[in-house]
């Protein structure tokens, strides 16, 4: 159950990492990236953050024990809150 979860999280972290990513220089939600590049930047980089901690889950999840893995949890969160952080600093 704890593997799926995992793998579970991994998905959703590289999903949310290329949607970032996709959405550097574009509208997103009540953001225009475009126009607000430092915001557009730091979109960029957390997106590129999160798919490199989605792939560095995948390898720690399949070479070292599952306790590992909470490396991987810990890491994207501080990226999502950077994010979310910076968004509302933006309002």
């Amino acid at each position: 159950m704890i593997s799926f979860v995992l793998i579970l999280f991994l998905v959703v972290i590289a999903l949310l990492g290329g949607v970032l990513c996709y959405y550097q220089n574009k509208s997103f939600l009540l953001f225009n990236l475009a126009e607000n590049r430092r915001l557009g930047r730091r979109v960029l980089v957390a997106g590129w953050l999160l798919l490199l901690i989605a792939v560095l889950g995948l390898v720690i999840f399949i070479t070292l024990p599952l306790t590992w893995n909470l490396i991987t949890v810990i890491a994207a969160s501080l990226v999502t809150g950077f994010v979310a952080l910076s968004f509302a600093g933006s309002l």
